[in-house]
């Protein structure tokens, strides 16, 4: 094998194991908590009742394709505020590493229909009468990535929880449409404005 191949693989390897090392030391930080903590202020502030919470962080994002057009990803983040029966969702803008908060939103058996989860564990919360109110997604891993993924958060125990509290959400929708069968539905109010936490990368 020549000089320069062994040199060339040397150097590979050398950069996948720096970037190794830079991705579990992001992870560590994200486990320590800072993010995390910022966002339980911050629902504090809506919530007056926040310790009666779990507080996690929620995002998802959507791509959009056209002919002809540059691919375009639209990134959305949260706080996802829950306890037994009831979700409250903020929306979260963010200005290098300052975080502004809208004012939330709460969802429970009042306004929601159905819940679906797809298979990227994407979850989407729909009205009575099909409307989409949100989507979002609470993953255990973080990792901050620049302006499209600027928390570095690690919420293994959170994301546990909030899959528990999905199950139980859904079971007591499942049972109140059984009993609510043949009564018309009440007005169900119109899709929350996912567009103001929106940002956008194009390729």
């Amino acid at each position: 094998m020549k000089l320069e191949y062994i040199l060339m693989a040397v150097t590979f390897a050398g950069l996948f194991l720096a970037a190794a090392i830079f991705q579990k030391s992001k992870e560590r930080k994200g486990r320590g908590g800072a993010d995390l903590a910022r966002l339980r202020d911050i629902a504090a502030k809506q919530l007056d009742d926040s310790g009666c919470y779990t507080i996690a962080y929620a995002c998802c994002s959507h791509v959009r394709l056209s002919v002809g057009r540059p691919v375009t990803t639209t990134y959305y983040s949260y706080i996802a505020a829950f306890r037994p029966g009831t979700l409250f969702v903020i929306p979260l803008q963010f200005s290098g590493r300052e975080i502004v908060s809208p004012p939330g939103f709460r969802l429970d058996r009042e306004n929601v229909g159905a819940v679906r989860t797809d298979r990227a564990g994407r979850v989407t919360f729909y009205a009575a009468d099909g409307t989409e109110l949100c989507t979002l997604c609470v993953s255990a891993g973080n990792t901050a990535d620049g302006p499209f993924q600027p928390l570095n958060i690690q919420q293994e125990a959170e994301a546990e929880k909030f899959q528990s509290f999905l199950r139980q959400f859904t079971a007591q929708l499942q049972a109140g449409a059984s009993r609510r069968d043949g009564v018309p539905p009440t007005p169900q109010p119109q899709r929350y404005p996912q567009q103001e936490t929106e940002r956008r990368r194009s390729f």
